[in-house]
């Protein structure tokens, strides 16, 4: 069926690309925005396979994937940019900017508007010879904003001794990046035949003539060549970083220099696996709001979704990076309301056997209150009260819980049984008998 509003799509499953590819001869851009009186919108694309290796004259030599004048605003939303370059290794070279995509403004940005990058995948684009951003250059851009952005594998290589910088991104003179919740992994800067100066595997900063500025919070930059973060002239920079993992160290409020923990990094998963030292350590503050309601649910109200489109807050914190990973879940929490109580209790004796076993009952007894082996999980306390009023002694209890474990399963469930029957009904006493298969294993009765 023809879709006719961004929300019919499935951007996972039904992939549309735009590929430079056209009859064995790559197209200098994949993409071409001019300046527009309203912001653009690009949206759920793959851009692939450009080459922009021509001529500085008419501005072929940048912005393989995407080249764009954005002085009116532009949205580029759950995008990828792979398999694009800028430049080319034979003579005659020309410095190449922005290998995936090129971004700029010829005059000064329009007050109230702004870049957004959300939900975009950059990997395996190349800038070469005075390569400067292997995925992205930004240039006179003041407003720019990376958000749930996932980087990685992109190089900016010299040539013939000429500079090369930002593997992955590149901020340029009069230009500001902010970098949200991104994760810019394995980019290379340098590498080329006869090198020059290197400079910011991650991102490069350029602070001459004119000082760009760089936010980032809450991102991980790991495993890139050279400097995760390079620049040319420190003491002209405008460079804040905080809540993020850096691989080296970067000063800063809440950052880190841990080995983040990444699911499978050589195949390209940068999901962070459940045992990552980085868990619940991105800003505790509200991350960015989802205006351009980039997974298409209508709320613009909420927080803006992980790169999977995944709720960004699972529980009470966030992970740095472009992947939030859900919170474990409470196995004790047979009803699913967050507590760990009584109702689980008595609804796993209930149904002992079918589906729960004992395994099942031990945790909610350890999590009884959730003090035990998962301070994490909200719950209310109170166990040891409940088996006193139930009139139930160290033995009854242990007598009971032994049945459980050892006995045969026609056993278990009846000792369930009673178990149920004690702590519900016979508070502070038993007026009737329960409707167990067997007999009070306490002979109580």
């Amino acid at each position: 069926d023809e879709e006719t509003e961004l929300c019919e799509r499935d951007i996972f499953t039904n992939v549309a690309i735009l590929s430079g590819d056209i009859s064995g001869d790559n197209s200098y851009h994949v993409v071409r925005h001019d300046a527009a009186e309203t912001p653009s919108r690009i949206d759920g694309v793959v851009v692939e396979d450009g080459q922009a290796d021509g001529s500085a004259t008419f501005g072929r030599h940048r912005g393989g994937g995407m080249t764009a004048d954005a002085e009116d605003g532009l949205l580029i939303i759950n995008c990828s940019f792979r398999d694009n370059v800028a430049g080319k290794s034979s003579s005659p070279h020309v410095a190449c900017l922005g290998g995936g995509l090129y971004m700029s403004t010829s005059v000064a940005q329009e007050a109230g508007t702004f870049v957004l990058v959300s939900n975009c995948i950059f990997h395996d684009n190349q800038a070469v010879h005075a390569g400067s951003g292997g995925a992205v250059v930004l240039s006179g851009l003041t407003e720019s904003r990376f958000v749930n952005c996932l980087f990685y594998d992109n190089a900016a290589i010299p040539r013939d001794g000429i500079d090369s910088h930002g593997g992955a991104i590149t901020v340029g003179q009069n230009a500001g990046a902010d970098v949200f919740n991104c994760t810019i992994a394995d980019n290379t800067d340098g590498g080329g035949v006869g090198s020059g100066t290197v400079q910011g595997g991650g991102i490069f900063v350029q602070g001459s003539p004119s000082s760009g500025r760089l936010d980032v919070d809450s991102s991980i930059l790991w495993d890139n060549t050279n400097a995760e973060i390079g620049d040319d002239s420190p003491s002209t920079l405008n460079v804040t970083v905080v809540y993020s993992d850096v691989d080296g160290g970067y000063t800063g409020t809440g950052n880190q220099n841990v080995t983040p923990g990444f699911v499978s990094q050589s195949t390209g998963d940068y999901r962070l696996a459940g045992t990552s030292a980085l868990l619940d350590d991105g800003n505790p503050s509200p991350s960015s709001i989802d205006a351009s309601d980039v997974d298409d649910d209508g709320n613009t109200r909420e927080e803006a979704p992980d790169l999977d489109h995944e709720a960004r807050r699972q529980d009470d914190g966030i992970e740095p990076g472009a992947y939030e990973i859900a919170g474990e879940e409470c196995g004790a929490d047979v009803d699913g309301d967050d507590d760990v109580d009584f109702v689980d209790l008595v609804t796993l004796l209930a149904d002992y056997d079918d589906p729960y076993t004992f395994v099942d009952l031990l945790l909610v007894i350890a999590q009884y209150g959730c003090g035990t082996t998962d301070p994490d999980c909200p719950g209310t306390e109170g166990l040891d009260e409940i088996i006193k009023d139930a009139g139930l002694s160290d033995a009854d209890w242990k007598t009971l819980i032994d049945c459980i474990e050892t006995g045969t399963t026609s056993e278990q469930i009846n000792c369930a049984c009673w178990l149920q029957h004690y702590l519900e009904d016979c508070v502070p006493s038993c007026p009737n008998l329960p409707d167990c298969p067997d007999d009070d294993p306490l002979s109580k009765y």
